[in-house]
């Protein structure tokens, strides 16, 4: 199965002072989990250059994700360790 990264839409780096979804190294942060990680940092950074999304609500840490940059958009929940649930934005406007 072909994934976000496949797509053009690999998450970069987080560099000193600089955003990022992924950890300094480039690769996930943080320990193990039952996340593909890299497919989930891809797919959430897709969603992120979008345009189209309000919030992504996660758990940050257990999915291993830096919300550095994205702290208005990636918001973390630790409610969310096995799945996260993204908020589009209206096109047509909050009030149709």
């Amino acid at each position: 199965m072909e994934y976000a990264g496949g797509a053009g839409c690999r998450a970069p780096a987080a560099g000193a002072g600089t955003g990022g979804l992924r950890g300094p190294s480039g690769g996930p942060i943080g320990y193990w989990t039952t996340y593909d990680n890299s497919a989930t940092l891809d797919l959430i950074y897709c969603f992120v250059l979008s345009g189209s999304v309000d919030k992504i609500f996660i758990d940050s840490i257990y999915a291993k994700i830096s919300r550095r940059g994205y702290e208005n958009i990636v918001v973390h929940d630790t409610t969310h360790q096995n799945h996260f649930h993204v908020r589009i934005v209206d096109p047509d406007g909050p009030d149709n």
